[in-house]
């Protein structure tokens, strides 16, 4: 089980609702926010958890912090690709890779759904991610 609220990402929004080409998460996030009632504008801030950043439906690729008590969904590959992404910008030039750190975050994520470490002899618990 993981709290939902140390995963949340905040990002600014840029512009109105309908100058968004693109179905991007913040578009998403805004969309569900108009349902609410709320119309953030260009300068302000959406928060949101990634549900499923592969789906077109805005209602289940996000979910805005505003109804995270209701989620049970979240898109775990995202968060490591972004913990990934982030290691590489630190330690690229030590020889990681983007690809290398993806990897040993998926051996990780399969090995403790068996809870299993991948230090020898050491035996993990189950993680927010």
């Amino acid at each position: 089980e993981c709290d939902q609220e140390d995963i949340l990402i905040k990002n600014s929004v840029s512009r109105d609702i309908s100058e968004y080409k693109v179905n991007t998460l913040v578009k998403s996030a805004l969309l569900q926010l108009r349902k609410e009632g709320v119309e953030p504008e260009p300068g302000q801030s959406v928060r949101y958890v990634v549900c499923n950043e592969k789906t077109r439906n805005p209602w289940k690729r996000v979910c805005i912090a505003e109804n995270i008590e209701n989620n049970s969904t979240i898109d775990v590959d995202f968060y490591l690709r972004q913990i990934a992404q982030y290691a590489e910008s630190i330690l690229i030039p030590f020889g990681f890779t983007l690809e290398r750190f993806y990897d040993m975050l998926q051996k990780i994520k399969h090995r403790e759904a068996y809870n299993v470490s991948i230090l020898p002899g050491i035996r993990t618990h189950q993680t927010c991610i």
